[in-house]
Order: C-alpha cells, then structure tokens, then sequence
C-alpha cells in the first residue's frame, strides 16, 4: 500500500459501537413473575416460563434464548426452544415435570434454563456482538428425561445394560452463516459395555466449548438416543443448561475481528480491514487512516480518506 499522497479529507463516520468483555450468563437476572412465567403446583415449588407471552424468546446477560408457544386451547399448549426454571422436583415422573433439572436446583444461584430438542428445529442460543467466544457451559438431565431412561414409561423404555443404551448430547458452534464450526459430545446417560453398570447423570456437568473459537454466532443442541420409533427419539428431549461463559472475542474499535482480520462495523463503515492506523475499506476500495482509538465518541470515529 502506498501511503506518500497523504489525506484528502476527515470524516466523521457514526454507527453502533460494543465494547466486548467476558460474561457468565446465569439466569438470575431474568423475570420470575409476569406474562409466560408459571407457578409450579409439584414438590418442591418453583416458576418457569412457558414462552406464552410469545416474545420468541428470552435473554439473560444479553444472550438470547430463542422460543415458541403453541395455544391448543383447553388448557393444551406445547413450547420448543427454551424456557427457564427455579423448579426443584426430581420425584415426580412424566411431562408435567418437564421443566425440573434433575440435579435438584440450579448449578448456580436460583435458576437454570431447560430446552426441549427437536431434530428438525435444534434451539439456539443467540450470542451479541463482542462476545462470540464460548467458553463453557454446564449441562444436566431434567427429571422427565433421567426417571424416563431410569424406570419406562408409556412411551420410552428403561435403559439397560442389556441394551446397550445411551443418551448422546451435542452441542455445535455455528457462523454468521449458519455453519458448524465446531461441536462436541457428552453422554447424558452411558450403559455400553465398558461403563460399569451404567450410569444416568444425576449432576451438573461442565462442558468445554473453548475450541468453538471466536466468531461463533449461535449455540445449538441436538440429542441422540438408542430408543427410537417411527416418529423420533422416544427418550423425551429435554435437557438444563446453566452458567455459560462467554470469552471476549478479540476486537478492533469494539467490533469482532474475526479470525481473518476482517472487522464488520455495520452502518458506520462496512466490512474493513485494520493494519495498524490504517485500514481498507471493501465498501469503497480505498484505505484509510484509522487508528483504533480515533473515536469521538461512544458511537462515533474520525477517519482519512487516502489518495
């Protein structure tokens, strides 16, 4: 790049600006009465949300939990995506506990948040701009899931060891395009040969989801079982999830710099590429003077246009 022509002109350029830093997303700032939230009539008490305030949604330190609700009438709905809980009942069998973790309670704090699986709509979770970098997360069975695979019921069987069974958690890391990344694996119940006598998970479980990397645009679930029937999974698909770790995402002027070293600002200046005070615009072809900390404000930067 030749730089000896030096500036033509200064531009004030503004747009919407995220520093970016590290989160743990714990629920505990999400709303527990009001429109979608429940009162739990079972053992232990506890609220949860259904998603009927049609929202599409939830967030919880800025992530978004992405939902849908279904009224059937007659007291009938059904829900996928997410929900969240502070229900505490590891007794009681069959879907009307489907929103208790079977740990008995959150991995922090009061609340935790429960996802139905379906195969052919995996729910998301949506991250913001700056903090595209998961870390962790911890995962667990929810009561309806663990006593199904433990005891049967009318519609899934009792794991054995006979059988070989198993419950198969995946979690993927998807881009701004919407393709895996990465992903990895945990067994949320294990009776193959070689596990002892089996086991279903009865507690939390940290997951690793460092080598996601950075530009990571959404999380999402998928469930594999050994008991299945013409319509799917009969194991039901259900899981809990709670303290997700987000790192910083590396970041130039406050946007992600992705892992090319393209830097998309939005409105303000498009796709760009930084090296060191100057930059290359694709949206016009030039470079630019721009060093990182020319900002005038919060939401705003100066620039030199280049010859």
């Amino acid at each position: 790049m030749n730089l000896r022509n030096g500036l033509v002109y200064s531009a004030l350029l503004c747009g919407s600006l995220m520093n970016a830093g590290e989160i743990l997303v714990d629920f505990e700032d999400v709303r527990l009465e009001g429109a979608g939230v429940e009162a739990y009539a079972g053992p232990g008490g506890g609220v949860y949300n259904t998603g009927s305030d049609l929202a599409g949604g939830f967030a919880s330190a800025g992530v978004f939990f992405e939902n849908s609700y279904t009224d059937w009438g007659g007291g009938f709905y059904s829900w996928d995506g997410w929900s969240y809980s502070t229900t505490v009942d590891t007794e009681t069998p069959g879907y009307a506990n489907q929103y208790s973790a079977f740990t008995g309670g959150a991995a922090s704090g009061d609340v935790y948040a429960v996802t139905y699986v379906q195969a052919f709509a995996p729910p998301r979770i949506v991250l913001p701009s700056g903090l595209k970098q998961p870390m962790s997360i911890s995962v667990a069975n929810t009561s309806y899931g663990a006593i199904s695979m433990r005891d049967g019921d009318d519609f899934a069987k009792q794991f054995t060891p006979e059988d070989e069974d198993y419950l198969i958690l995946t979690i993927s890391g998807l881009d701004a395009g919407g393709e895996e990344v990465a992903s990895v694996e945990l067994y949320l119940a294990d009776f193959r040969e070689g596990t002892e006598q089996g086991y279903i998970r009865g507690s939390w479980k940290t997951v690793d989801l460092s080598e996601f990397g950075s530009g990571i645009e959404a999380i999402t679930f998928g469930l594999r079982s050994t008991d299945n029937g013409d319509w799917g999974m009969n194991t039901p698909a259900y899981i809990a999830v709670d303290d997700l770790v987000l790192g910083e995402t590396p970041s130039w002027g406050g946007f992600d710099l992705l892992p090319d070293g393209w830097v998309d600002t939005g409105d303000a200046l498009g796709w760009i590429y930084p090296l060191g005070d100057y930059a290359y615009l694709d949206r016009t072809g030039q470079w630019v003077y721009l060093p990182e900390g020319n900002m005038a404000s919060d939401s705003c930067i100066w620039v030199g246009v280049l010859k």
